[in-house]
This record gives structure tokens, sequence and C-alpha cells, in this order.
């Protein structure tokens, strides 16, 4: 009798770890999951941000003025080209 008594009891404490280990883990699974998908918003609006600014840095208009601005360069005169024939 007192054998059983014991083997119930062990299988209700045990259930009962069980139980409170696998709620643990959903919770701590859910503050993951909201951690990456936070961080995924954040990496897309960045995305967004480099691409527009990667945009505007490669547009034809901003690279003749940074050429003029830095390098003293400006679009050639008819006398400059030079055509070669094949």
């Amino acid at each position: 009798m007192k054998r059983q008594r014991y083997y119930f009891w062990g299988i209700v404490v045990g259930s009962l770890i069980l139980y409170l280990w696998i709620t643990l883990e959903v919770i701590t699974s859910s503050y993951r999951h909201q951690e990456v998908v936070g961080k995924k918003k954040d990496l897309m609006q960045e995305n967004r941000v480099l691409g527009i600014e990667y945009t505007n840095l490669t547009s034809p208009a901003k690279v003749e003025a940074f050429a003029k601005e830095n390098f003293g360069l400006d679009q050639p005169k008819e006398k400059q080209f030079r055509y070669i024939r094949r």
C-alpha cells in the first residue's frame, strides 16, 4: 500500500514538473519569437532607408554634382571628343 502511494505521488510530482517545464519553454519561446520579429522589423526598415540612400547616391545627377564639387570635372566640350574609326 505504501509503495502504491509513493508511485502515485511520484507520478503527480513528475507530471507537475513536466507541466511547469513545458509552460516555461512556451513562454521563453514566445519571448524569443517576439524579439526576432522586432529585430526583423528593424532590419527591414534599415534596408528601406539604405535602399533609398543607395538610389540617391548612385543617381547620375548626384554623381555629376559630386564630380564637379570634389574633382572639378565637367561635361566635355565638343572639341574634347575624339572619334575613332575602325
